[in-house]
């Protein structure tokens, strides 16, 4: 199942900031870009030899894999972290 939900912290000296983004919302608006972008996408797996429904395949995999992810970015002060649920 691709993810949900994106918890996004920063700090920065005393002040926290939490963030939750619903990722299902951003599903929905660009499934229509989506749906605009297929033929071009149908086209470069064509010219480039690739099978489309296994790089649909893969491109599936990657989104549901997402799911879980922690990323950590810290510079001087100021800290973010981003959790993919």
């Amino acid at each position: 199942m691709i993810p949900q939900v994106a918890i996004v912290n920063v700090h920065s000296g005393r002040r926290r900031h939490r963030l939750w983004v619903p990722l299902f919302v951003l599903w929905l608006v660009l499934a229509p870009f989506v749906l605009l972008l297929l033929p071009l996408f149908l086209i470069g797996c064509l010219a480039s030899r690739v099978r489309p429904l296994r790089a649909l395949s893969g491109i599936w995999q990657v989104l549901c894999a997402a799911k879980g992810a922690e990323i950590d970015v810290t510079h001087g002060a100021t800290a973010a972290s981003i959790r993919i649920r």
